[in-house]
C-alpha cells in the first residue's frame, strides 16, 4: 500500500475510524445478502461440481463384482466361512479403486462388519461410498450389498421370498437387492442385485431347478416394477451361475423384444473375451455375471467404455471378474404442466 500525507489519500475527507466502519458495514451487508440469496434457493455446487440450478448430464460408473467370500470373521462351527486373506483383500481394493466406481454392487459379502470394513478400505484408497445397503436372506453368510456415492432414495429389498419345488417350500437363498439411487442432477436409477443358486449339488433339490425358480421370482419382481413405474431406468446385475442360453437367464430377461424385455449388456475385456468366472477344479471359464437394462436405461449406457475388468492379479482376489458399466444420465425432463384455465367469458363479452 502506498503511504503519504493524509490530504493526498482519496478518503482523507473522512476520519480513519469512519472508513473502517464503512468497510465492516459493507462486509456485513454482503454476507447477509449472500445468506438471503442462498436461503431463497440460490445455486450451490453439488458433489459433481455442477450448479444445482443448471441441468446437466450425470456420468456414473457402476461396478458389479462377486467378491468371493468377503468375510472379516469366522462363521459358526458348522460353517466353512473363514476370514478372507489380507493379501486378497488388498488386491481387491486396488482393483475396485482403479475402476473408480460411483456405485458398487457386490455379492458374497459377510454381514454388517464386512460391509463397514469394505467401505473403510475403499475410502482410504480414495473411493468414498458413504451410502450402503445390505440384504441378508436365507443364506446369512454370503449377502448382497450396494455401496453408493449418491444417497439411496428408496429400498424395496426382498429377503424372505419362497417357492414350491415338489413337496417342499424353499427360500430364495440370497434374496433380491432393490435400491433406488438419487443422482445429483435430480434423476433416479433403480438397481436390482442378484446372486442365484450355485451349481453345487445340495440334498434339498436339483440345483438347476432351484435356480430356475429363483429366476422366476426375480422376473415377477421386475414385472411389478415396470407395471408401476414404467419410465424409471432399471439396471439388473449379479452372478446368475448360468450361461446366457440357459432358462434361468432367459426367464429374467423376459419376452424377447417385448416392452419389458431386459437387454443383456455384452462386455469384453482388453482381449475381446467375455468370461467372468473361473472354476478352478474343472479349469472352466464361463460367463456367469451379467448386467441387464430396461428400454429406458439402454440408450444411456456408454457401451464403448463399459467392459470386463481384467486386472493382472484378479485371480488372487476372487474367482470372478468385475464388470464396469459407464452411464450417461441426462437430467429429468422439465415438468411442463398446462396452466389452469379459468371460466370462459360469457358470449359477446370482451375478455
Amino acid at each position: 500500500m502506498l503511504e503519504g500525507p493524509a490530504e493526498n489519500h482519496p478518503d482523507s475527507t473522512f476520519p480513519a475510524s469512519f472508513r473502517k466502519r464503512d468497510v465492516d458495514r459493507a462486509t456485513v451487508f454482503s454476507t447477509a445478502a449472500l445468506f438471503v440469496f442462498l436461503l431463497l434457493g440460490g445455486p450451490l455446487p453439488n458433489a459433481s461440481g455442477q450448479s444445482n440450478s443448471e441441468p446437466f448430464d450425470e456420468e456414473v460408473t457402476f461396478v458389479a463384482y462377486n467378491l468371493e467370500n468377503y468375510f472379516v470373521s469366522a462363521g459358526s462351527p458348522e460353517s466353512n466361512a473363514k476370514p478372507k486373506p489380507e493379501a486378497s483383500i488388498r488386491i481387491q481394493i486396488d482393483l475396485i479403486a482403479g475402476a473408480k466406481p460411483d456405485i458398487l454392487g457386490v455379492c458374497e459379502i459377510g454381514g454388517r462388519a464386512a460391509l463397514t470394513d469394505l467401505q473403510a478400505r475403499l475410502k482410504k484408497a480414495g473411493v468414498n461410498l458413504p451410502h450402503a445397503e445390505l440384504v441378508v436372506a436365507a443364506d446369512a453368510e454370503r449377502n448382497l450389498a450396494l455401496l453408493s456415492r449418491f444417497p439411496v432414495a428408496e429400498r424395496r429389498h426382498q429377503d424372505s421370498l419362497t417357492y414350491v419345488l415338489g413337496d417342499a417350500r424353499l427360500p430364495m437363498q440370497r434374496g433380491i437387492l432393490d435400491a433406488t439411487v438419487s443422482l445429483d442432477n435430480g434423476r433416479t436409477l433403480r438397481f436390482i442385485g442378484l446372486h442365484l443358486k450355485s451349481k453345487r449339488e445340495v440334498p434339498e433339490a436339483d440345483q438347476d431347478l432351484m435356480r430356475r425358480n429363483e429366476a422366476h421370482l426375480v422376473r415377477q419382481h421386475v414385472d411389478g416394477i415396470m407395471a408401476s413405474t414404467p419410465k424409471v431406468p432399471i439396471l439388473v446385475y449379479g452372478d446368475l451361475n448360468a450361461l446366457k442360453n440357459e432358462i434361468s437367464v432367459k426367464s429374467i430377461q423376459g419376452k424377447f423384444r417385448g416392452p419389458t424385455y431386459l437387454k443383456a449388456l455384452l462386455l469384453d475385456d482388453s482381449h475381446g473375451e467375455r468370461w467372468t468366472h473361473h472354476w478352478a477344479d474343472a479349469d472352466v471359464y464361463s460367463r456367469f455375471d451379467y448386467v441387464f437394462s430396461n428400454s429406458v436405461l439402454s440408450p444411456l449406457i456408454d457401451t464403448r467404455r463399459s467392459h470386463v475388468l481384467d486386472h493382472p492379479q484378479w485371480k488372487k482376489s476372487s474367482d470372478h471378474r468385475a464388470l464396469v458399466v459407464k452411464l450417461q444420465i441426462p437430467p429429468p425432463e422439465p415438468d411442463v404442466s398446462p396452466l389452469p384455465s379459468g371460466p370462459s367469458p360469457p358470449p359477446g363479452s370482451n375478455p
